[in-house]
């Protein structure tokens, strides 16, 4: 019985370590892998769908694929909800912008991107439906036509041609002009003017 009970001991002596060596193996994974490395570098995998903007539209990620190296070596697909977006001027493109800032973790890269002028929104301006009347003075089309401001507040300036301090129908032309560097400027226009 003596014997048996020595060679328990050792079983329970041999489990115990063992139980110990588990516990301990856990302990280290565990420390391990909650342990944060450092982002060493961002890496563009796939370009997004889009990389072609009008002014004032914001990136589009649809196909972007990005990935990020730690400073343990280890690699990690990002998100489109963990990537973060910088634009050169304010929260959207501009003309003259040509790349956007992704960062992720305390790094940054630059996405190239075009940014193009865009039209101006001319559905205010129904140029048949205004009209002077007469009053035996010079009737200017200039002051008679509606105000039209772009989304950076710089207005587009018109300037008629034309006019007359008699009734009847003018041709007038249209000119534009704008300060702003996101917009076309449109083409020059000739119209009727009844006074």
């Amino acid at each position: 019985m003596a014997i048996l009970e020595d060679v328990m001991k050792k079983i329970l002596t041999v489990i115990s370590i063992i139980c110990l060596v588990a516990l301990t193996i856990m302990f280290l994974v565990s420390a391990d892998s909650g342990r944060s490395f450092a982002v060493t570098s961002l890496k563009i995998d796939s370009y997004p769908d889009k990389t072609v903007y009008g002014a004032f539209e914001q990136l589009d990620l649809r196909g972007l694929t990005m990935s990020c190296t730690f400073s343990d070596g280890s690699v990690k697909r990002l998100t489109a909800n963990e990537i973060s977006v910088s634009y050169k001027n304010g929260s959207c493109f501009r003309v003259g912008d040509d790349y956007v800032t992704l960062s992720y973790g305390g790094k940054s890269i630059k996405l190239p991107v075009t940014v193009n002028r865009i039209e101006y929104d001319l559905s205010a301006l129904d140029l048949n439906s205004i009209f002077a009347v007469y009053n035996g003075k010079y009737q200017s089309y200039t002051e008679l036509l509606p105000k039209i401001v772009g989304l950076d507040g710089i207005p587009l300036h018109m300037n008629a041609v034309g006019g007359s301090v008699d009734a009847g129908v003018y041709d007038i032309s249209i000119d534009f002009y704008t300060d702003s560097k996101d917009y076309v400027i449109p083409e020059s226009r000739v119209i009727s003017l009844t006074v």
